[in-house]
């Protein structure tokens, strides 16, 4: 009597785990509450990237997805609380899926309720996504929409899982929905324009800046976020960008706390850069938006991760280096280039920086070939460096 009670325990426990995964083959859930009972919406999942598609079971061989749809779209009437409406990945569509398909890429999703704007971003760029292991087996999440507050939710499939708010205007990640412990690998996505369409930016108090990872610099020692602040509408080719801060080669969000958007007063630009030691990627897309900046309340703090460095790469060079440096605290910064005989070639930085990591590029290209002598002033100390020009 016990193993039939064992027996009939086990398999409706199994029952539970798998109905995610036995409506369909649908890999994102679909609900929503507080919905007028006569009251039909669409939601959509509008591509924003190229979508990629692989076939069943085999991660290696990447494809333009041609069986996605775009957009792809979920009707629901009513209210619907079960695991049977939602969107279901390229890959299984073989396997005669009724419901609109979507592929792995970047996602804005929406609806057509009459006076809403509500809207987020989903980026599904991860080549582990989809029925591999280091996602626990299963791809499945769900999505709510509340009626009554005009807004969505997300739930990673597991137990205990709770509802989480999403705002307005979010860049969600699902390596970040669904709690992955690796780091993601986008390298599919390399010839798709990826690292030029991955940054984005979640605008509350303060704003949050996310990326992935870069899909072909490897080693990587990390990433460097790029911030520039303009008091009107400038064009890209013309933006101040600065080093604003740097993060590990593991981590793609920053919060710049030096803004705040509840005021509305500057133009704030973004961009992000991988780095290997001295070697710098090509930048992101960039992102903005309208704020207050104001670094003078963190100009006292000193950053006891951050010590007085100086130096450059490449060395010797030829006609182009870049000067990096990093300052501890808030200081009057002065950075000059000599010849020899100690006559003044260039001056290149002076100005009050933050502490922080920063860098200005060199251009010696009406030059001799030479040695050459690089001085970095702060309000309390002053470093010098020598550098070789060879033509």
């Amino acid at each position: 009597m016990k193993a039939i009670v064992l027996i009939i325990f086990v398999f409706y426990t199994s029952h539970l785990i798998a109905q995610y995964q036995s409506i369909d083959k649908v890999e994102i859930f679909m609900m929503t509450e507080n919905v007028p009972s006569d009251s039909t919406f669409e939601y959509y999942l509008d591509p924003m990237s190229t979508i990629l598609t692989h076939p069943y079971g085999d991660i290696s061989n990447w494809t333009i997805c041609t069986v996605c749809d775009d957009p792809a779209v979920e009707i629901i009437e009513g209210n619907h609380n079960s695991w049977g409406r939602g969107w279901d990945i390229s890959y299984d569509v073989s396997l005669g899926s009724p419901f609109d398909v979507y592929g792995y890429g970047l996602y804005k999703f929406s609806s057509n309720r009459s006076g809403s704007s509500v809207h987020f971003y989903l980026d599904f760029r991860d080549r582990y996504y989809v029925g591999n292991i280091l996602y626990s087996g299963t791809p499945d999440f769900v999505i709510k929409y509340d009626y009554s507050s005009d807004s969505y939710l997300y739930q990673r499939t597991g137990a205990n899982a709770t509802f989480i708010p999403i705002a307005s205007g979010d860049f969600l990640q699902i390596w970040v929905i669904k709690e992955a412990t690796h780091i993601p690998d986008t390298s599919p996505f390399s010839e798709y324009n990826y690292w030029e369409s991955c940054l984005g930016i979640i605008k509350n108090n303060h704003p949050k800046i996310v990326w992935g990872p870069h899909p072909t610099m490897n080693p990587i020692s990390g990433y460097k976020i790029y911030r520039a602040v303009h008091s009107n509408p400038v064009n890209p080719a013309l933006r101040n960008y600065q080093l604003a801060a740097a993060t590990n080669n593991s981590t793609f969000s920053w919060i710049d706390t030096d803004v705040n958007l509840n005021s509305t007063i500057s133009y704030i630009y973004y961009i992000v850069k991988a780095y290997y030691q001295t070697t710098l990627s090509t930048a992101t897309n960039s992102v903005g938006a309208y704020g207050q900046y104001n670094p003078s309340k963190q100009a006292s703090k000193v950053d006891e991760n951050i010590v007085l460095s100086l130096s450059n790469y490449p060395n010797p060079f030829n006609p182009e280096t870049t000067i990096s440096y990093s300052i501890p605290k808030s200081s009057l910064v002065n950075i000059t280039v000599n010849d020899l005989l100690g006559r003044r070639i260039a001056e290149l930085t002076n100005e009050k920086k933050e502490a922080g990591s920063y860098e200005v590029n060199f251009n010696a290209e009406n030059l001799p070939s030479g040695l050459y002598i690089y001085k970095l002033t702060t309000n309390e100390k002053i470093v010098i460096k020598k550098m070789m020009l060879l033509r």
